[in-house]
């Protein structure tokens, strides 16, 4: 008997336990790598728990037992993924495919190469940063020749986050190269996908320009290496650089405007959650791989599924347990600032909505509510993260986003509908890319009056303040919603007399 209610409890809770204990592994053998006698010691030590006849006891050893295994392949990951520097100094020139998007600096272009095959000490597959000074930088599934001298990746004067994002990419060695020369561009259905996103591009660019366009193709699709350094600084300032970034907002926001126009013309639920998730899939595969589309997509998906079975608690599971695959997968991602804000927003979306939803209804109306809410909760999670990676943190932020977000989101659905509808007739792209060319020059002058704003962003002290000052505010209009609602409660003798 105590058996049976053993099993039933730990039946009731698994979900819990599973995501605890994946959770907790996958970060500790991602941060602290290759402990496999402490971990063979804990686990012997788990079962021993696990055996026992309390559900809470067992449910701590189960735990315990699940958070070893990912603690074992998490530390085995680390050890796979770790880069073995190059011999370098040795003049080299690569055959090579662009990996990654461009990046622009001061300095010129750079992006990371994939050598093709094996050349003068550089193994097939090695991926080496490239440095290009001068001119247009190739496209991502470009093949390349790269020449020159071989570096090492980082240098003594590097910080140390810049050694983490070179470790995490896989990069390991450098090579500076004024003019490489452009060979062909890899196939396969990579290279369908690099087309399709090129004309993409191409239709977004007939209707915007400059940094407008640059801002329509990072919000429509996450390519924003042709934004400016000033603009760049002035998102970053505003607190809306995230806008620039493909995130589960705008998956589910595409995910759930094909779910409504299935819905409309009639398909059933099922066939119409279907052609939704189907909608993300291809969405997510036009955007820049990484792990911030990955978690995306999966966030997306589980958007989607919520919505059909009206269950939104059930996300905070899948959730949990999608960001510890990832970390299991790749344990380098838990230095990507990205990855971090990225996963800190849905947290704070789905801990936070709720409650400042309560709080704002009767104020503003539930759709109102709603769409503040998500807004507050993303930017109210995501303050310590940006706090502890880049030592500042956005006061104007909360404000502008509230704005901002919405238009976003307009943006997002016309600049994608008008470059899909480009694909087939460019002139039926012309409106819809306008409004989205329109909406994207309000969210630069928007990002641009925000960063000018003294005190736009502050640091450790000064967030401390600004928390202080938004908890009392907090409490104020939490007060007075209290009276507000005990004024409106009828006492029980008084309604008995009506």
């Amino acid at each position: 008997m105590p058996s049976a209610r053993l099993t039933l409890a730990l039946a009731r809770h698994a979900p819990h336990i599973a995501a605890c204990g994946v959770a907790a592994g996958t970060v500790a053998g991602a941060t602290r790598p290759g402990w496999t006698p402490a971990a063979a010691m804990a686990a012997a030590l788990a079962a021993v728990v696990a055996a026992q006849t309390r559900a809470a006891v067992a449910a701590v050893g189960v735990a315990a037992l699940i958070a070893v295994a990912a603690y074992v392949v998490a530390s085995a990951r680390m050890d796979a993924t770790r880069v073995v520097p190059l011999r370098t100094g040795a003049q080299v020139s690569l055959e090579a495919e662009v990996v990654r998007v461009p990046s622009r600096s001061r300095r010129g272009w750079s992006y990371v190469a994939r050598a093709s095959n094996a050349v003068q000490g550089v193994p097939a597959g090695t991926r080496v940063w490239v440095s290009q000074p001068f001119g247009e930088p190739p496209a991502p599934g470009d093949l390349v020749r790269v020449t020159g001298r071989l570096g090492p990746a980082t240098r003594p004067g590097d910080p140390a986050w810049w050694r983490r994002h070179l470790a995490r990419l896989g990069v390991a060695a450098r090579i500076t190269d004024p003019a490489p020369m452009t060979t062909g561009h890899r196939g396969g259905w990579r290279g369908a996908r690099d087309a399709v996103v090129a004309a993409l591009r191409r239709g977004i660019e007939r209707r915007a320009h400059g940094d407008d366009a640059a801002v329509v193709t990072g919000v429509v699709l996450g390519f924003d290496e042709r934004l400016s350094d000033a603009r760049r600084d002035a998102f970053r300032r505003a607190g809306t650089a995230h806008l620039l970034a493909v995130s589960g907002q705008n998956v589910a926001l595409v995910g759930l405007a094909v779910l409504g126009a299935a819905l409309a013309v009639g398909w059933g639920r099922g066939a119409a959650l279907g052609c939704a998730a189907g909608a993300v899939v291809v969405y997510a595969l036009l955007c820049p791989p990484g792990a911030s589309v990955a978690r995306a997509t999966v966030t997306g998906l589980l958007v989607l599924a919520a919505q059909m079975a009206g269950r939104r608690r059930a996300v905070g599971y899948p959730v949990v347990l999608t960001f510890a695959g990832l970390v299991a997968w790749q344990p380098r991602m838990l230095s990507d600032p990205g990855f971090v804000l990225s996963f800190s927003a849905v947290v704070g979306i789905l801990v936070l909505t709720g409650p400042i939803t309560r709080r704002l209804q009767p104020w503003t109306g539930r759709p109102v509510a709603m769409a503040l809410a998500v807004t507050a909760a993303a930017t109210t999670a995501t303050a310590p993260a940006s706090l502890a990676l880049f030592g500042q943190v956005s006061v104007v932020g909360l404000l502008v986003n509230l704005a901002a977000v919405p238009l976003a989101g307009v943006v997002l659905l016309c600049g994608l509908g008008g470059a899909l509808a480009a694909l087939a007739w460019p002139p039926a792209g012309d409106l819809p890319l306008s409004v989205a060319a329109g909406g994207a020059h309000v969210l630069v002058r928007l990002s641009d009056v925000a960063a000018g704003l003294p005190f736009a962003t502050v640091g450790p002290r000064g967030a401390l303040v600004t928390a202080a000052l938004a908890a009392g505010v907090w409490a104020m209009a939490r007060g007075v919603g209290s009276r507000g609602a005990a004024r409106r409660v009828t006492s029980p003798r008084v309604r008995d007399l009506r």
